[in-house]
């Protein structure tokens, strides 16, 4: 029962970080002021971005370590998993849903970056 409680908050802490991170990266990017060419995706990308890391993490690992041995090994494998979400999120965005639907606004490559960094520094904070 332990692990499975432990497994819990450790699933609500990542999905906590990765929507804060992703919204928080957008009020960044624009200064507090988000053009209404982009509300929509601020709105939809942190609901996104918890199923996303969660199943990116999730093929990578993450969940099956125990976080209170955490060496440098695993830093590696994290960064892996979060650049991964990352880079996937960007092209998705920005190449692959523009393709069918020219009028789409992708993701800025300002707020992929924030996002990325405030996730990998949460995550391995917490």
């Amino acid at each position: 029962m332990n692990k499975v409680l432990y497994r819990l908050g450790q699933f609500f802490l990542d999905a906590t970080i990765a929507v804060l991170s992703c919204f928080l990266a957008y009020l960044i990017r624009f200064e507090g002021d988000i053009p209404a060419a982009h509300q929509n995706l601020a709105v939809t990308l942190p609901l996104i971005a918890i199923v996303g890391r969660f199943s990116i993490q999730s093929l990578f690992g993450i969940y099956q370590q125990i976080w209170r041995l955490f060496g440098v090994g695993d830093s590696i494998i994290l960064l892996q998993a979060v650049t991964v979400y990352s880079v996937l999120i960007f092209v998705v965005t920005r190449l692959i849903i523009p393709s069918f639907n020219p009028s789409f606004t992708g993701i800025p490559l300002g707020v992929v970056v924030i996002d990325w960094g405030f996730c990998l520094y949460l995550i391995e904070l917490l």
